[in-house]
């Protein structure tokens, strides 16, 4: 029975490192999906607001051009060909001379 004692290692108490290890995936998990949650949320945010982006830039395109076509409708009714035929149409005529005053403040 000595023989056999002897040959026996001394059982040492665990330190707990497995548990340790256990913890540390568990919180490695938990923080991998947490990142990857709001990576996902950051990728979904980002898309939104590309979106709202493009349809602001289509309604300021829209905008302009309108604006140009009002530009061009102005200055198409305020030629001087489109002017005197409209004056001839009321029957406005061509003042005299002595017919214009001019008021100085």
């Amino acid at each position: 029975m000595s023989n056999r004692q002897e040959n026996q290692q001394p059982v040492l108490p665990r330190s707990g490192s497995g548990g340790t290890w256990g913890l540390c995936i568990v919180i490695s998990l938990l923080f991998s999906l947490a990142a990857g949650v709001a990576l996902i949320w950051i990728s979904i945010a980002r898309n939104d607001l590309g979106y709202e982006i493009f349809k602001l830039q289509k309604e300021i395109d829209n905008g302009i051009a309108h604006i140009t076509k009002l530009e061009v409708e102005r200055d198409s009714l305020l030629s001087p060909y489109v002017l005197h035929e409209k004056a001839k149409e009321l029957g406005l005529r061509i003042a005299d001379p002595g017919q214009i005053r001019r008021l100085i403040d």
